[in-house]
């Protein structure tokens, strides 16, 4: 599955909706700084209409100390229905995220 294409969704999308189809890949990429504490958590269950395939930090190109980078989720697409993500930007420690990324996911059969 080398050959597939990824969607790009951020902040753009943020209280939307995007209409995929199953089999579908798509990418979930968030501005991020952890040296504050605050990180991008997946609050919500995906199952079943979609799997997180990959959850990973890029940090900055510059190399400076304290700069942000991106927190990207790949996503597959594995059934049709509805999924509505929810990804808080929290401290791990405090019990009310500073930011929420929401957006629903319909998935259609191919």
């Amino acid at each position: 599955m080398g050959h597939d294409i990824v969607i790009q969704i951020g902040n753009a999308d943020n209280g939307g909706k995007r209409e995929l189809r199953v089999g579908d890949v798509f990418e979930v990429t968030l501005p991020e700084n952890p040296t504050t504490g605050y990180r991008w958590q997946l609050h919500s269950p995906v199952g079943p209409v979609l799997e997180v395939e990959d959850d990973s930090f890029a940090g900055p190109s510059s190399g400076m100390m304290g700069a942000g980078g991106l927190r990207s989720w790949r996503f597959r697409v594995l059934k049709e229905g509805l999924a509505h993500l929810v990804i808080d930007n929290r401290r791990s420690w405090e019990p009310a995220p500073i930011g929420t990324f929401e957006v629903t996911i319909e998935a259609s059969a191919q």
